[in-house]
């Protein structure tokens, strides 16, 4: 107790001394941004920038810009150029959060104070036929890529829609088009990285080099402790047909179809697709309300070798009693990769601009958990909400990687709507949606939840054991915890 109280009195002396200041002088210097930003490799906005708000709200692709000011937009060229920003922000304490194109709804790069680091010169594509290969930055649109690849006879499980960048994409999962037959999640088609780490390394990571890092880039998601300047993916044969049928029944048969799609994922082809979306109906009358004015959209898209293989693969579907009893069918559509982005982006069909809240999940029992959200999604405050249900057949054969979490169906919730005002409405009835299925949540998908409003989702997302050895990489390659953890942990900072 006298060592104690002997200690105290030093500490309070000292304090009170004229080497007070010597003490102090030990903590990093304060410079001046503006100064710093003349000679930074790159762009750099500050908050008190007269154009740091059109800065900020660019940042989303949605209209939707959640209310967290970072304190200086930091956009590099070059892997220097990411050098020197996690060098500033090392010095000055600044957390620092990552974008890659801005499109997590829940806005995830955006937090509230410290270092936004945009990706976005990042967007360059190198392709090795001959390896089958490609390095990618985290910039890059799938849209981009699928126009890099199919010159080339390649294709890779991309994002369902168009302006998705791979960066996020990758390192959160990826719930990619034809996923079950090119390798289950996009990140397992990942072989190779390259990441700037907290005190500046550059490494290269692969299965045999240093792979405690590369199974946490696959998957490590909104949280990684690190910068992924760019991506080694495995690239796969370009299909020789794409073919689509369609089929639309009344909204209170949707259990129904969602159960016929899940009967078959075990017998069907891997080559096969099957979806199912919860939609506003444009052909119902203006006066229908509630479940009158929705429809239940199922889509079997084929990726075969040749027009005879698709023909083969669509026929049981055609032929099935539960699609005679559709409403309408588009049967052996001709399709592309670049008309399902096209379809990703098209207004019309509710799935344009406008603001966006959204919330996934994974289920076992597609057909309850569909059953469970139907009252709530037919009297949806906004015409262009919608529900999407994607069964997958890589349940039982994850690789060994840090997306860890996964189940019989991809269940989401895509709330979309255009007023800013009608924004506390559309925002209550995803909860709604997300509390109507949580007796069927098996999961989530970090790529796709509000962790800043719900920070207890994060966990949904990862098996324990992923989420330890997660917990435990951080600590050892940031242990000063230069890099923001997953949203919902926020840190409040300012320069």
């Amino acid at each position: 107790m006298k060592r104690r109280k002997l200690l105290t009195g030093v500490t309070a002396l000292i304090a009170a001394t004229p080497f007070a200041p010597l003490i102090t002088a030990c903590k990093p210097a304060a410079v001046d941004p503006q100064q710093w930003r003349q000679t930074f490799p790159g762009t750099v906005v500050l908050e008190s920038d007269r154009y740091y708000e059109e800065w900020r709200s660019g940042m989303a692709w949605q209209m939707y810009v959640h209310d967290r000011r970072p304190a200086l937009i930091v956009r590099p060229q070059g892997v220097t150029g990411i050098q020197a920003a996690l060098r500033f922000a090392k010095e000055q304490r600044l957390k620092v959060a990552m974008k890659s194109g801005g499109h997590n709804v829940s806005g995830a790069f955006l937090r509230q104070g410290g270092m936004l680091l945009d990706l976005g010169e990042f967007s360059g594509v190198e392709i090795d036929a001959e390896q089958g290969t490609a390095w990618v930055g985290p910039a890059l649109w799938c849209r981009n890529l699928a126009l890099a690849l199919e010159p080339k006879g390649f294709a890779f499980p991309y994002a369902h829609c168009a302006t998705v960048p791979l960066g996020g994409y990758l390192l959160g999962g990826g719930v990619g088009i034809n996923g079950d037959e090119w390798g289950g999640m996009a990140c397992h088609s990942v072989i190779g990285a390259e990441l700037i780490l907290a005190d500046g390394t550059v490494k290269q990571v692969s299965a045999t080099g240093d792979p405690e890092l590369f199974w946490a880039v696959r998957g490590g998601g909104t949280g990684f402790f690190g910068v992924v300047s760019r991506y080694q993916i495995h690239l796969y044969p370009l299909p020789g047909t794409i073919r689509t049928s369609v089929f639309i029944f009344p909204l209170q048969q949707a259990p129904a179809i969602a159960a016929w799609l899940d009967e078959n994922i075990d017998s069907r082809n891997s080559k096969t697709e099957t979806m199912m979306l919860l939609a506003h109906n444009p052909m119902a009358p203006k006066n229908a309300t509630g479940a009158e004015a929705k429809v239940c959209i199922a889509r079997i898209a084929v990726f075969a070798d040749s027009p005879a293989q698709a023909a083969e693969l669509l026929d049981p579907w055609h032929n099935d009693l539960q699609a005679a009893g559709a409403l309408m069918a588009l049967k052996d559509q001709a399709a592309t990769f670049e008309s399902m982005f096209i379809e990703s982006v098209d207004a019309t069909a509710g799935l344009g601009f406008g603001c966006y809240d959204v919330e996934t999940i994974w289920s076992d029992d597609p057909s309850a958990t569909i059953a469970s959200l139907l009252d709530s999604f037919a009297h949806a405050p906004s015409a262009k909400s919608h529900i999407l249900l994607s069964p997958r057949n890589i349940r039982n054969r994850l690789a060994e990687s840090a997306f860890s979490r996964i189940g019989r169906a991809f269940v989401g919730c895509y709330t979309v709507w255009n007023d800013i005002a009608d924004s506390a409405a559309n925002f209550a009835f995803t909860q709604k949606v997300v509390t109507d299925m949580q007796p069927t949540t098996r999961g989530r998908y970090i790529n796709e939840i509000d962790a800043f409003t719900y920070p207890d989702r994060v966990h949904e997302a990862y098996s324990a054991s992923a989420w330890n050895r997660l917990a435990d990489l951080r600590a050892k390659y940031d242990p000063g915890g230069l890099f923001a953890d997953f949203p919902g942990q926020q840190h409040v900072q300012t320069l």
